[in-house]
Order: C-alpha cells, then sequence, then structure tokens
C-alpha cells in the first residue's frame, strides 16, 4: 500500500530579483502532495497549513490572489482527490454553503495560461473539479466525509485512459492580508489512482 508524500515545492519564482516586486501569474507550486494518503473511506481527510509571509523565501503578504489547485490524475479513474474546508487570511470558504464562486477547467488544460475556467457545479461531471457531499460517486474512492461538502477531481471519462490528465480549480481574488497571511485546507486522497497535487497563488 503506498501512503504517498507531502513536500514543499518551491522551485525558482519567475522574474524576481533581489528586492524585487513579485511578479503577477502563477507562483511556483507552494506544496506538492502526492499519492493516496486513507487506506479506507470512513477516514478523516489530512490538514495543511502554509505560512505566506515566508514559504520558499518569498513574502506574500499584501498581494492579491488566486488560490490555486492543480491536480494531475494517476493511472486509473480511481483518482478522485478533494479539498475543503479553504481558509485563506481569515476568509472561510464555507462549501456547505455554496462554491463561493471556485471555477475549474473543463478539458485536460496545461499550461495553466492557456486553460479555460468555468463555475463549479453541484454534479458528478468527468474531466472537472465538482461539489459534492458524502463520498465520489466511484467505487473504491473518495473519503465519505459526513456533513462536509467538498470539491473533488472527478477522474472518470473523458480523463480516465489518460495519465497526468489536468484538473485546475481556482478561488476568487482574496487579498492575502497585511497581518501573517495563511492558507489553510484539508485533502482526501483515498483511492488506488490517486496522482498529485500542487497547489500555487495566481498572483493578480
Amino acid at each position: 500500500m503506498s501512503f504517498g508524500y507531502h513536500t514543499l515545492g518551491f522551485g525558482s519564482y519567475p522574474n524576481r530579483g533581489s528586492g524585487s516586486s513579485i511578479a503577477q501569474g502563477l507562483t511556483p507550486s507552494l506544496l506538492t502532495l502526492t499519492g493516496q494518503s486513507q487506506t479506507n473511506a470512513n477516514q478523516l481527510g489530512n490538514s495543511n497549513s502554509l505560512n505566506l509571509t515566508n514559504i520558499g523565501g518569498v513574502d506574500y503578504t499584501g498581494n492579491s490572489a488566486r488560490i490555486v489547485f492543480h491536480y494531475q490524475k494517476g493511472s486509473s479513474f480511481t483518482g478522485d482527490i478533494q479539498v475543503y474546508d479553504i481558509v485563506v487570511s481569515g476568509t472561510n470558504f464555507n462549501l456547505n454553503s455554496g462554491m463561493g464562486t471556485f471555477q475549474t477547467t473543463i478539458a485536460n488544460s496545461s499550461p495553466y495560461t492557456s486553460a479555460s475556467f468555468f463555475g463549479v457545479g453541484t454534479n458528478t461531471s468527468g474531466g472537472r473539479w465538482n461539489r459534492d457531499s458524502n463520498g465520489t460517486p466511484s467505487n473504491g474512492t473518495g473519503l465519505t466525509l459526513a456533513g462536509e461538502d467538498y470539491f473533488y477531481a472527478e477522474t472518470s471519462n473523458p480523463a480516465a485512459n489518460t495519465v497526468g490528465f489536468n484538473f485546475w480549480l481556482r478561488s476568487p481574488v482574496v487579498s492575502l492580508s497585511a497581518a501573517s497571511p495563511t492558507l489553510s485546507f484539508k485533502d482526501g486522497r483515498y483511492g488506488a489512482g490517486i496522482g498529485t497535487l500542487n497547489v500555487h497563488l495566481d498572483i493578480q
């Protein structure tokens, strides 16, 4: 059984020299999550927290940005990763109350700059992020998370036979507060086909 791993993936920041302002656009990955981490659907999700005042040597305080989740699926349809309880700089996106104007791609799009975005729906459409509750529809994938709405990547057709199929999910623009901005969220990674999730900011 593979439990995957959890790393901070900084990389080099584009167009950023010593003392210069932060470039607009997608940052390097701030967090990388790979592989299955739960062994049955009744387990709880994993908690993640990022201090945006110093991550990869960069202080994002005072910027406006979208939170961007980039998921590349694994080898089968059992890769329905879940994210929920998303909080950034005190803004709590309570998915039980709605989608909070999050957007998803509906095709295998890469890079981010060429992707087309649409509002997230409450459904089970393949090849996109959806809002759902009480477990994902495919057998052997997805945590139940009773009473908790979440976003999940539906890895059935048209994504089922494409290893590395790209799913993009992004938040509305938020202000990274002047007082120690943070990003936290939970993830569910139950399924043999779980791939790799990278978390970015899209600086405005």
